[in-house]
């Protein structure tokens, strides 16, 4: 089985694309914040690693928002980063080929 990597993507707290995240990660800036998307009442730590300024809209139609949970969201938009990055015509390829 031969295996070729053509693009890649990430959803991350270091970043939402694969320069800002190579950016932050080769700078040490940490993702790692206080938490802001919910009260942690129930535990201890008040640190986390959330995604910030993320939008799916910029990508997919809005009414995907209420149809998919955010974790969702972000594997579709690494998906459709990978897909750009890789340049590949998808209507020319057998779709039983290609994996992300």
């Amino acid at each position: 089985m031969k295996i070729a990597i053509t693009g890649l993507g990430v959803i991350s707290c270091c970043g939402n694309n694969i320069t800002e995240f190579w950016n932050n990660i080769s700078n040490g800036i940490s993702g790692i914040n206080p938490i802001t998307k919910y009260t942690p009442s129930v535990i201890k730590t008040r640190k986390v690693g959330e995604v910030q300024n993320f939008s799916l809209d910029t990508v997919f139609d809005p009414r995907w928002n209420n149809k998919t949970d955010s974790h969702v969201q972000f594997a579709l938009n690494a998906t459709k980063q990978a897909i750009d990055q890789s340049g590949l015509e998808l209507n020319k390829i057998d779709p039983h080929r290609i994996q992300t």
